[in-house]
């Protein structure tokens, strides 16, 4: 079976940077990257020039350039494969003359990205030439929030004096005329930082702005700023809500007080179980966060009565260090998440590794 292979370049009124980087691709060294699908993110005044300079059916130099180069039957390049960014009342841009067309390209060119890279079994490789120069930077960044390995990040480069004449489009075979047989089109390849695993999971499967994930980003180099609010069953870490269950709720809550009030982690394995004590701190939480509301065959109410068993902390603390890396991401949930702490005495503690001033709780 063929592998997938997308190549996502940017377009705006010079679309010839479409077939000069096919060629690049053509050209490398080792095993070429032939892309099976072509997929061109633009504005509207930028589709009209790739559909009349490329998809024509007579002039087109998409296709001038599939014969000439004998790929015709492999690559594809549809009117759907273009890409045309909206502005914020859902109309095409036109072009990027304001701050809020500018932030709609950010969003547009983030989440095709994101989607594309959804599906596993296909390999991008990313073109940055082409656009405006804002463009090219909201791509490479979104390589670097949704890139894998795998992916591929390039800037074509041609020869001087090629690269701003309008009827260039890509060396031809059979093109001696005009000097063109020594001209050079080439490909830089860029590295680019992968964070797609410093992400959420729900910013790879959901649609979500490029501002939000770059405060995903930013945020874990920011000090930790912890909000519960046990009334209105809240809980919100460097301004990102986060949601968890009445009964994790409780127990984040539990965990987070004794940080607030430096009582230190909880001791771990319990040393009678199950441990009584524990049961009815953990239970006044559960009050506080249900409004009083207790159940006779909730688990809850078995640790008021019978004590909190090892089971029950256990899956707790997975389940609330799950909603938070699911919510946050690895890396920034790593300063919030319930873990082991190292104490003087050298008994093993779980808790929150946050300072009473980084907590706020009610």
């Amino acid at each position: 079976m063929q592998p997938k292979r997308y190549l996502v370049a940017l377009s705006g009124m010079s679309p010839q940077v479409v077939t000069e980087t096919l060629y690049g691709l053509l050209q490398r060294e080792g095993e070429a990257f032939l892309p099976t699908e072509i997929h061109i993110l633009t504005t509207a005044k930028g589709a009209e020039r790739v559909h009349r300079a490329l998809l024509d059916p007579i002039l087109g130099h998409f296709h001038h350039f599939c014969r000439d180069y004998d790929l015709e039957d492999r690559l594809a390049l549809a009117p759907q494969h273009i890409h045309v960014a909206q502005a914020e009342d859902g109309r095409p841009l036109s072009d990027i003359f304001s701050q809020h067309d500018n932030t709609a390209m950010a969003d547009f060119i983030c989440e095709t990205v994101r989607r594309l890279s959804e599906d596993a079994d296909i390999q991008l490789h990313a073109s940055l030439a082409g656009g405006r120069k804002t463009m090219g930077f909201f791509l490479g960044y979104a390589m670097s929030l949704f890139g894998r390995p795998g992916d591929e990040l390039s800037h074509v480069l041609v020869s001087e004096g090629f690269e701003s004449r309008p009827d260039f489009f890509y060396p031809r075979p059979s093109d001696r005329l005009c000097g063109e047989s020594t001209v050079e089109v080439m490909l830089a390849d860029i590295p680019f930082v992968p964070m797609r695993e410093e992400l959420p999971k729900n910013f790879l499967t959901h649609k979500r702005s490029y501002s939000e994930a770059v405060q995903i980003i930013r945020a874990a180099e920011q000090p930790a700023d912890l909000k519960v609010d046990m009334a209105g069953k809240r809980v919100r870490a460097s301004g990102i809500d986060i949601s968890m269950s009445n009964s994790l709720l409780a127990f984040y809550a539990w965990m987070v007080d004794r940080a607030k009030s430096a009582q230190g982690g909880l001791a771990y394995p319990f040393e009678h179980e199950p441990n009584r004590v524990y049961g009815l701190e953990f239970t006044r939480f559960y009050e506080a966060v249900s409004g009083g509301e207790m159940r006779v065959n909730d688990r809850t109410a078995r640790d008021e009565v019978e004590g909190m068993d090892r089971r029950n902390f256990e899956v707790r603390l997975s389940r609330v260090n799950t909603a938070l890396r699911n919510a946050l991401g690895n890396r920034l949930a790593e300063k919030y998440t319930l873990k082991y702490i190292d104490t003087e005495r050298g008994v093993k503690q779980y808790g929150v590794a946050l300072a009473p001033e980084e907590i706020e709780i009610k």
